[in-house]
């Protein structure tokens, strides 16, 4: 998951240009797998952790457990809104912002694992 945006990111790291081709083609099947809300579930929690992946732990940020603490306000405020909102649309998009902010703290957790058993390694 993410490999696309980690190749973008490392083309324009090293000087490259991306550019935007809005009458470019692309056929992509789905299949049916991949569109339930299950999957959906699953990739957000997935996209999460790559976002924190690719960021890095944070240099100016009080952390709890390794975790950014702003990470389990906005995991807060996700399962908050979730369990408030009635519109069934609405209400899945915070279910998925639950688990993209659940899969950023998992890995932010692990890159600070990570900072913390290297230097005594």
């Amino acid at each position: 998951l993410g490999e696309e945006t980690e190749f973008f990111w490392r083309l324009t790291s090293s000087g490259q240009k991306i550019t935007y081709e809005p009458k470019a083609v692309v056929l992509h099947p789905v299949p049916p797998q991949r569109q339930t809300m299950k999957y959906f579930r699953a990739y957000y929690f997935e996209q999460g952790r790559t976002q924190s992946y690719l960021q890095g732990l944070p240099k100016k940020a009080v952390f709890y457990c390794g975790v950014p603490r702003y990470l389990f306000r906005q995991l807060i405020t996700a399962f908050l809104k979730y369990m408030v909102t009635f519109d069934r649309r609405r209400r899945f998009y915070w279910q998925i912002e639950v688990c993209r902010a659940a899969g950023q703290i998992v890995e932010m957790r692990r890159l600070s694992a990570k900072r913390v058993a290297k230097p005594g390694a």
